[in-house]
């Protein structure tokens, strides 16, 4: 995710992954390892080349008003802070019972590693729709 997190009149750029799981583990194994969702939070958040990237993609995007003043106002903030002031978030996205221990190890992980940042979210959605029952829901197959 690329995006703008408005706070008042505070824009700030947002960077973020999301993942679903149906994995009954705890954490899910999308959260860890090379491309899970925590190696990807902290690519995004301590590579230069990463956040280059995404806001090249995210100003060729925002030609036109309002985009274009929140674009100059969340990088004005974000080049003021040296990169280290913009949101990041994880979510993920579950359809398994709730439980503290899909968030709680990685979130003191990610607090250790990133601690330079100022705003780090990582949130979890638990619908109660099977996941491999989004598509047919999406088009309406389903009772």
């Amino acid at each position: 995710m690329v995006g703008f997190y408005t706070e008042d009149e505070t824009v700030f750029l947002l960077l973020g992954e999301v993942k679903t799981s149906s994995d009954s583990n705890t954490p899910p194994g999308v959260m860890g390892g090379g491309g899970g969702m925590t190696w990807q939070l902290e690519e995004n958040a301590t590579r230069i080349d990463v956040q280059h990237s995404l806001l090249i993609w995210l100003h060729s995007r925002c030609k036109s008003q309002p985009f274009r003043d929140l674009f100059k106002k969340a990088v004005e903030r974000y080049l003021e802070s040296e990169g280290k002031d913009f949101l990041l978030i994880g979510i993920l996205i579950r359809d398994t019972p709730p439980s503290e221990l899909d968030l709680k190890t990685r979130g003191v992980m990610l607090s250790t590693r990133l601690k330079d940042l100022k705003r780090v979210q990582l949130m979890a959605w638990y619908l109660p729709i099977l996941i491999a029952d989004w598509i047919p829901l999406l088009h309406e197959d389903l009772p």
